[in-house]
């Protein structure tokens, strides 16, 4: 199964929808497809096309973004590049493991010291 999606975001207002407390809006072209295979194996491509972000200081043209993620029954990996800049993350476990362990990395990361 696969769903694709594509579309110009103009400028969303997150403020006005009551996401973010002060101001902030977003617009990008989106283009977006994910699919499902059997046995947990999984696919998304997001492209954001010329992703502009303006608060209340001031106007951020990011270009391009690019997201690759994928995942099966024994790892799961992404890459995210955008300019010259290029991520890449992978986990020797299937998405759902991964997506369960998020939780217990964000309370790590955010204990104190000591």
């Amino acid at each position: 199964m696969s769903f694709s999606l594509k579309g110009q975001a103009g400028a969303i207002d997150l403020h006005a929808l009551h996401f973010m407390d002060e101001p902030f809006m977003v617009g990008t072209g989106i283009d977006l497809t994910a699919r499902m295979g059997a046995g947990q194996d999984y696919g998304l491509t997001l492209n954001l096309d010329s992703l502009e972000i303006t608060n209340a200081q001031q106007r951020y043209d990011l270009g391009n973004l690019r997201l690759e993620a994928a995942s099966d029954l024994r790892r799961t990996w992404m890459k995210l590049v955008s300019g010259d800049l290029a991520l890449n993350f992978w986990a020797d476990t299937a998405l759902p493991g991964f997506v369960g362990n998020l939780g217990n990395a964000a309370k790590s990361v955010a204990a104190p010291d000591g």
